[in-house]
Protein backbone atom coordinates (compact mmCIF):
# COMPACT_ATOMS: atom_id res chain seq x y z
CA UNK A 1 0.00 0.00 0.00
CA UNK A 2 2.68 2.34 0.52
CA UNK A 3 4.88 1.75 -2.84
CA UNK A 4 1.40 2.40 -4.32
CA UNK A 5 0.75 5.61 -2.59
CA UNK A 6 4.30 6.70 -3.54
CA UNK A 7 4.12 5.86 -7.12
CA UNK A 8 0.64 7.29 -7.28
CA UNK A 9 2.03 10.68 -5.34
CA UNK A 10 5.13 10.90 -7.91
CA UNK A 11 2.97 10.23 -11.20
CA UNK A 12 0.98 13.58 -10.15
CA UNK A 13 4.20 15.33 -9.17
CA UNK A 14 6.13 14.60 -12.16
CA UNK A 15 3.31 14.34 -14.84
CA UNK A 16 4.54 17.44 -16.50
CA UNK A 17 7.62 17.19 -16.64
CA UNK A 18 10.12 18.17 -19.64
CA UNK A 19 12.28 15.49 -21.09
CA UNK A 20 16.06 16.12 -19.74
CA UNK A 21 18.82 16.83 -21.99
CA UNK A 22 20.77 13.82 -20.31
CA UNK A 23 19.35 10.96 -22.42
CA UNK A 24 19.17 7.65 -20.49
CA UNK A 25 21.59 5.49 -21.38
CA UNK A 26 21.36 2.31 -23.64
CA UNK A 27 21.17 -0.22 -20.80
CA UNK A 28 18.58 1.99 -19.14
CA UNK A 29 16.46 1.83 -22.47
CA UNK A 30 16.44 -1.89 -22.48
CA UNK A 31 15.29 -1.72 -19.21
CA UNK A 32 12.11 0.76 -19.38
CA UNK A 33 10.96 -1.72 -22.31
CA UNK A 34 11.76 -5.04 -19.59
CA UNK A 35 11.53 -3.88 -16.45
CA UNK A 36 11.99 -6.61 -14.71
CA UNK A 37 15.39 -6.96 -16.07
CA UNK A 38 16.85 -3.72 -13.95
CA UNK A 39 19.92 -5.03 -12.65
CA UNK A 40 22.59 -3.46 -10.37
CA UNK A 41 24.65 -2.22 -12.74
CA UNK A 42 21.14 -0.30 -13.98
CA UNK A 43 20.69 0.68 -10.03
CA UNK A 44 24.05 2.16 -9.64
CA UNK A 45 24.32 4.04 -13.07
CA UNK A 46 20.58 5.73 -12.03
CA UNK A 47 22.36 6.89 -8.43
CA UNK A 48 24.95 8.42 -10.66
CA UNK A 49 23.04 10.35 -12.52
CA UNK A 50 21.25 11.43 -9.31
CA UNK A 51 24.49 12.38 -8.04
CA UNK A 52 25.45 14.37 -10.70
CA UNK A 53 22.16 16.27 -10.98
CA UNK A 54 23.06 17.20 -6.99
CA UNK A 55 26.05 18.43 -8.15
CA UNK A 56 24.71 20.89 -10.94
CA UNK A 57 22.20 22.35 -7.93
CA UNK A 58 24.82 25.22 -7.21
CA UNK A 59 26.01 25.88 -10.82
CA UNK A 60 22.54 25.78 -12.49
CA UNK A 61 19.10 27.77 -12.50
CA UNK A 62 16.74 25.74 -10.50
CA UNK A 63 14.38 26.58 -13.57
CA UNK A 64 17.20 24.94 -15.52
CA UNK A 65 17.73 21.99 -13.90
CA UNK A 66 14.18 20.98 -12.61
CA UNK A 67 13.30 19.70 -16.07
CA UNK A 68 16.25 16.90 -16.29
CA UNK A 69 15.38 16.34 -12.83
CA UNK A 70 12.12 15.33 -13.01
CA UNK A 71 12.07 13.49 -16.53
CA UNK A 72 14.97 11.34 -14.31
CA UNK A 73 12.16 10.70 -11.43
CA UNK A 74 9.68 9.53 -14.31
CA UNK A 75 12.50 6.69 -15.30
CA UNK A 76 12.43 5.84 -11.61
CA UNK A 77 9.14 5.83 -11.20
CA UNK A 78 8.28 3.80 -14.26
CA UNK A 79 11.30 1.30 -13.43
CA UNK A 80 10.01 1.29 -9.79
CA UNK A 81 6.33 -0.25 -11.48
CA UNK A 82 8.50 -3.05 -12.95
CA UNK A 83 8.78 -6.90 -10.69
CA UNK A 84 12.08 -5.97 -9.02
CA UNK A 85 13.78 -8.14 -6.50
CA UNK A 86 13.42 -6.41 -3.14
CA UNK A 87 16.76 -5.43 -2.15
CA UNK A 88 16.88 -3.35 -5.88
CA UNK A 89 13.16 -2.34 -5.20
CA UNK A 90 14.52 -0.47 -1.94
CA UNK A 91 17.80 0.87 -3.66
CA UNK A 92 15.45 2.11 -6.46
CA UNK A 93 12.93 3.79 -3.82
CA UNK A 94 16.10 5.67 -1.83
CA UNK A 95 17.75 6.55 -5.15
CA UNK A 96 13.71 7.93 -6.52
CA UNK A 97 13.67 9.64 -2.47
CA UNK A 98 16.96 11.56 -2.92
CA UNK A 99 15.65 12.70 -5.97
CA UNK A 100 12.29 14.01 -5.37
CA UNK A 101 14.06 15.71 -2.36
CA UNK A 102 16.11 17.56 -5.04
CA UNK A 103 13.58 18.07 -7.15
CA UNK A 104 11.53 19.57 -4.07
CA UNK A 105 14.38 22.12 -3.21
CA UNK A 106 14.38 23.39 -6.88
CA UNK A 107 10.88 23.86 -6.55
CA UNK A 108 11.42 25.91 -3.22
CA UNK A 109 14.12 27.59 -5.36
CA UNK A 110 11.58 29.14 -7.26
CA UNK A 111 8.59 29.79 -4.83
CA UNK A 112 6.52 27.01 -5.79
CA UNK A 113 5.12 26.07 -2.52
CA UNK A 114 2.91 23.79 -3.35
CA UNK A 115 5.14 21.42 -5.49
CA UNK A 116 8.01 21.89 -3.43
CA UNK A 117 5.68 19.91 -0.68
CA UNK A 118 4.53 17.40 -3.00
CA UNK A 119 8.02 16.36 -3.90
CA UNK A 120 9.54 16.41 -0.34
CA UNK A 121 5.97 14.26 0.69
CA UNK A 122 6.85 11.44 -2.19
CA UNK A 123 10.60 11.41 -1.40
CA UNK A 124 9.31 10.83 2.46
CA UNK A 125 7.32 8.16 1.13
CA UNK A 126 9.90 6.49 -0.91
CA UNK A 127 12.26 6.73 2.17
CA UNK A 128 9.73 5.16 4.50
CA UNK A 129 9.68 2.12 1.12
CA UNK A 130 13.34 1.80 1.47
CA UNK A 131 13.37 1.64 5.35
CA UNK A 132 16.02 4.79 4.06
CA UNK A 133 16.04 6.34 7.92
CA UNK A 134 19.09 8.85 6.86
CA UNK A 135 17.12 10.04 4.01
CA UNK A 136 13.94 9.85 5.58
CA UNK A 137 15.33 12.11 8.38
CA UNK A 138 16.77 15.00 5.74
CA UNK A 139 13.31 15.10 3.91
CA UNK A 140 11.55 15.58 7.16
CA UNK A 141 13.69 18.86 7.85
CA UNK A 142 13.55 19.77 3.79
CA UNK A 143 9.57 19.73 4.34
CA UNK A 144 10.30 21.14 7.57
CA UNK A 145 11.53 24.75 6.15
CA UNK A 146 8.20 25.76 4.18
CA UNK A 147 6.51 29.10 5.77
CA UNK A 148 3.90 27.37 7.12
CA UNK A 149 5.88 25.36 9.68
CA UNK A 150 7.56 28.30 10.69
CA UNK A 151 4.26 29.74 11.23
CA UNK A 152 3.54 26.73 13.56
CA UNK A 153 6.47 26.26 15.08
CA UNK A 154 5.06 23.23 16.98
CA UNK A 155 3.80 21.42 14.07
CA UNK A 156 7.56 21.59 13.06
CA UNK A 157 8.53 20.09 16.15
CA UNK A 158 6.37 17.12 16.01
CA UNK A 159 8.05 16.42 12.47
CA UNK A 160 11.68 16.28 13.53
CA UNK A 161 10.70 14.56 16.77
CA UNK A 162 9.08 11.48 14.63
CA UNK A 163 5.92 12.17 15.23
CA UNK A 164 4.16 12.67 11.75
CA UNK A 165 6.46 10.60 9.56
CA UNK A 166 8.54 8.00 11.76
CA UNK A 167 11.97 9.83 11.10
CA UNK A 168 13.97 11.28 13.71
CA UNK A 169 16.97 13.77 14.14
CA UNK A 170 18.89 10.73 15.67
CA UNK A 171 18.60 8.88 12.04
CA UNK A 172 20.04 11.30 10.20
CA UNK A 173 23.58 11.62 9.49
CA UNK A 174 25.93 14.01 11.37
CA UNK A 175 26.16 16.86 9.17
CA UNK A 176 22.06 17.16 8.57
CA UNK A 177 21.51 16.15 12.44
CA UNK A 178 23.40 19.17 13.08
CA UNK A 179 21.11 21.61 10.69
CA UNK A 180 18.02 19.32 11.67
CA UNK A 181 18.78 20.35 15.72
CA UNK A 182 19.27 24.14 14.28
CA UNK A 183 15.80 24.09 12.91
CA UNK A 184 14.67 22.60 15.84
CA UNK A 185 15.98 25.44 18.24
CA UNK A 186 14.37 27.91 15.85
CA UNK A 187 11.06 26.55 16.19
CA UNK A 188 11.41 27.14 20.05
CA UNK A 189 12.87 30.42 19.65
CA UNK A 190 9.67 31.23 17.21
CA UNK A 191 7.41 29.68 19.81
CA UNK A 192 9.24 31.83 22.51
CA UNK A 193 10.77 29.09 24.44
CA UNK A 194 14.54 30.68 25.27
CA UNK A 195 15.38 27.87 27.44
CA UNK A 196 14.82 24.94 25.14
CA UNK A 197 16.29 26.43 21.77
CA UNK A 198 19.36 27.66 23.74
CA UNK A 199 19.77 23.63 24.80
CA UNK A 200 18.87 22.30 21.33
CA UNK A 201 21.82 24.77 20.09
CA UNK A 202 24.19 23.36 22.03
CA UNK A 203 23.03 20.16 20.92
CA UNK A 204 24.16 21.04 17.70
CA UNK A 205 27.65 21.76 18.31
CA UNK A 206 28.85 17.91 18.97
CA UNK A 207 26.88 17.31 16.08
CA UNK A 208 28.84 19.49 14.03
CA UNK A 209 31.77 18.24 15.34
CA UNK A 210 31.45 14.38 14.42
CA UNK A 211 30.41 15.42 11.00
CA UNK A 212 34.20 15.82 9.84
CA UNK A 213 34.37 12.63 10.30
CA UNK A 214 31.56 11.57 8.02
CA UNK A 215 31.81 8.95 5.86
CA UNK A 216 31.27 11.02 2.36
CA UNK A 217 29.66 7.85 0.86
CA UNK A 218 26.66 8.26 2.67
CA UNK A 219 23.98 10.02 1.28
CA UNK A 220 22.05 12.41 1.62
CA UNK A 221 23.99 14.70 3.91
CA UNK A 222 23.67 18.60 4.35
CA UNK A 223 26.47 19.31 2.54
CA UNK A 224 25.43 23.24 2.62
CA UNK A 225 25.91 22.90 6.54
CA UNK A 226 29.15 23.85 8.24
CA UNK A 227 30.36 25.24 11.40
CA UNK A 228 30.12 29.09 10.10
CA UNK A 229 26.55 28.33 9.44
CA UNK A 230 25.99 27.00 13.02
CA UNK A 231 27.13 30.07 14.14
CA UNK A 232 25.00 32.08 12.31
CA UNK A 233 21.86 29.56 13.13
CA UNK A 234 22.46 30.53 16.60
CA UNK A 235 22.88 34.62 15.88
CA UNK A 236 19.15 34.09 14.59
CA UNK A 237 17.65 32.22 17.23
CA UNK A 238 19.01 35.22 19.51
CA UNK A 239 18.05 37.44 17.82
CA UNK A 240 14.23 36.09 18.10
CA UNK A 241 14.86 35.85 21.53
CA UNK A 242 15.37 39.58 21.93
CA UNK A 243 18.71 39.37 22.36
CA UNK A 244 19.91 41.64 19.81
CA UNK A 245 23.84 42.65 21.28
CA UNK A 246 24.51 39.08 21.48
CA UNK A 247 23.31 38.30 18.45
CA UNK A 248 24.70 40.77 16.96
CA UNK A 249 28.26 39.33 17.98
CA UNK A 250 27.39 36.56 17.10
CA UNK A 251 26.44 36.74 13.65
CA UNK A 252 29.43 38.99 12.91
CA UNK A 253 31.82 36.07 13.89
CA UNK A 254 29.74 33.92 11.36
CA UNK A 255 30.18 36.70 8.36
CA UNK A 256 33.83 36.93 9.07
CA UNK A 257 34.30 33.02 8.81
CA UNK A 258 32.75 32.54 5.70
CA UNK A 259 34.46 31.77 2.32
CA UNK A 260 34.31 34.75 0.29
CA UNK A 261 34.29 32.26 -2.66
CA UNK A 262 31.54 30.41 -1.82
CA UNK A 263 28.28 31.84 -3.45
CA UNK A 264 25.01 29.77 -2.37
CA UNK A 265 26.06 28.51 1.48
CA UNK A 266 23.06 27.81 3.07
CA UNK A 267 19.09 26.43 2.84
CA UNK A 268 16.65 29.55 3.86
Amino acid sequence: MRRRTFLQGLGAVTGVAVTSALEPWQRLSAALRQPRRVDPQTVSELEHITISLEGLESQVSPRALLGPVAGHLNTLASLLQGALKPSLQRQLSSIAGETAGLAGWLAFDMEDRRAAAAYFRAGIEAAQEANDRALGAYLVGSSCVQPAYRERPQARLRRLQGQTFGFQTFDANPSTRAWLITLEAEAHALAGNERAALIALDAADPAMASAAEEDNSRRPRAAFFSPARLVGERGVALARLHQPQAAQQVLESALASLDPEVIKTARD
